[in-house]
């Protein structure tokens, strides 16, 4: 038997194995199960395995039980995991990225503050639907305060924080504030935030304005440096002039990603504005997401003039909404034209209301076939269009068969051109390939934007069958797994 100090091959080559494994794994309870159980094989593994069991931990529960079970297992495995980090603080140092069971709302609101207060290096927290206490949870000011004081005691206690998802929140404190404490956040997904009114000093209002968000994003010891991501979903900050809202994309670093979802004031003109500021700004911007915003106010001319600021664009996803009383009629001269663009999705979403014209917006379509005619998209992979259409629940009206299948329409005829390779028509070496996003009524729409804020609040993940571990389908998990007395005896003698 080889002593367990001594392997027949590297520790470097275990260490690779086990990055593998954590690459590949579609359900990360799963995994926990198996580092656990790594770690209880010897002293030499358990110094290998541990660090990777505490980095990244998953709370999720199993949802196909009697709900009281459901939660008594979930307080239990909280509560475990907790002593664990508090009768060894080392480990509570190896942690982080945490997942609480964001559908076991009231629990995680209960418990989540006392395992997160022990963990000073933690990066990523995801499950906590809010942070923050408002008037419709608790009605008592004086408890509400003093529970949302402890709660913004502990985030601040978070200097390593990479990720922050403020939606739906009632703020106890300026906004600058708060993210004042995460000198290292990298993604910041912003959308409806309020103030609490827990200012016990009635004389002076708590900021949540665009113009401390702007104070917060050009602190030079704040997270300017780290920021990469932003996402505005929803944003609904004070401001007093529409010129405050302006100036928030002026304002901002250059970022790789930025995600624009039903916030409004915020434009693609201003978009351009933004990568005008710099030619880092224009270089490093690869992914663009804005959708849910008013076909009225973003024209074919500013999809034309963002492409020729987006040096580096790589994926653009553009959603525009059209109501009815929209008089959208516009035939730039110029071709959408970028040396850079992959990816490109457009979907079309209209308003239609009973006795209103059902009138499709075909111009994008014309503009693009001219520029795929024109090369002016060389390096164009892959093309995402469609429509959805918005109707009053009661008041249905039949969408007609020729709007229905205008896309498909339009595909086949750049397909028998040959500048698409559309999968309905035969095979050909187009070097864009063409989808039918959809083509259908849609009366509740969840939005790429949208998927995107709960993938990142709450950490949906796929399980080992790759499901959506929200589709009830996370693995039993060993409610033991976080005993402390399991594994201590390991880690005091593996030092």
């Amino acid at each position: 038997m080889v002593p367990s100090t001594k392997m027949p091959i590297p520790t470097e080559i275990v260490h690779l194995i086990i990055n593998e494994l954590e690459k590949s794994s579609d359900c990360r309870t799963c995994l926990q199960q198996e580092l656990s159980a790594v770690a209880r094989t010897s002293r030499y593994f358990c110094n290998i395995a541990t660090p990777y069991l505490y980095s990244n931990i998953c709370l999720r529960s199993h949802s196909d039980i009697d709900p009281d079970e459901r939660t008594d297992k979930y307080e239990k495995k909280v509560g475990l995991l907790k002593r664990t980090l508090d009768e060894t603080p080392y480990l509570a140092t190896l942690v982080k990225k945490l997942r609480f069971d964001h559908e076991l709302e009231n629990a995680t609101m209960n418990l989540w503050t006392s395992v997160v207060s022990q963990t000073p290096n933690l990066e990523i927290l995801q499950g906590v639907n809010k942070f923050f206490q408002d008037a419709e949870v608790q009605e008592d000011d004086d408890v509400r305060r003093s529970e949302n004081a402890r709660v913004l005691n502990v985030l601040s206690k978070l200097p390593k924080l990479s990720q922050a998802v403020m939606h739906l929140e009632a703020l106890p404190c300026n906004l600058s504030t708060l993210l004042g404490h995460w000198p290292r956040l990298e993604t910041l997904v912003l959308g409806d935030v309020q103030d609490a009114g827990d200012n016990e000093d009635e004389d002076e209002d708590i900021e949540c304005s665009y113009s401390d968000l702007i104070k917060a994003l050009e602190s030079p010891d704040g997270f300017r440096k780290s920021l990469k991501n932003v996402y505005l979903h929803d944003c609904d900050l004070d401001f007093s002039s529409s010129k405050e809202r302006d100036l928030l994309l002026p304002s901002m670093p250059a970022l790789d990603r930025l995600g624009v979802n039903k916030s409004q004031g915020i434009y693609l003109s201003g978009v351009s504005s933004f990568l005008l500021q710099s030619p880092v700004h224009s270089q490093q911007l690869h992914t663009l997401d804005f959708h849910g915003q008013p076909r009225d106010k973003n024209s074919l001319t500013d999809i034309v003039n963002l492409l020729q600021h987006a040096k580096g664009l790589k994926n653009l996803s553009l959603n525009l909404v059209t109501w009815p009383e929209d008089g959208v009629d516009e035939d730039p001269e110029e071709l959408l034209a970028s040396s850079s663009l992959e990816v490109l999705n457009w979907t079309a979403t209209y308003k239609w209301f009973p006795g209103r014209v059902l009138q499709e917006d075909k111009q994008f379509y014309e503009l693009l076939e001219r520029s795929l005619k024109a090369k002016a998209l060389p390096k164009l992979k892959t093309m995402t269009l469609g429509h959805e259409v918005f109707q009053q629940v009661g008041h249905e009206v039949e969408i007609p068969a020729d709007f229905t299948n205008s896309v498909e329409r339009f595909f086949s005829g750049l397909a028998e051109r040959g500048l698409v390779s559309y999968p309905k028509e035969k095979p050909s070496k187009a070097p864009v390939t063409a989808y039918v996003l959809a083509t259908h009524e849609v009366k509740v729409r969840q939005c790429i934007s949208e998927n995107r804020v709960e993938h990142l609040k709450r950490g949906v993940i796929k399980n080992a069958c790759g499901k959506d571990d929200d589709e009830d389908s996370v693995i039993e998990e060993d409610e033991e797994l976080w005993r402390l007395d399991n594994l201590v005896e390991l880690w005091n003698h593996s030092g």
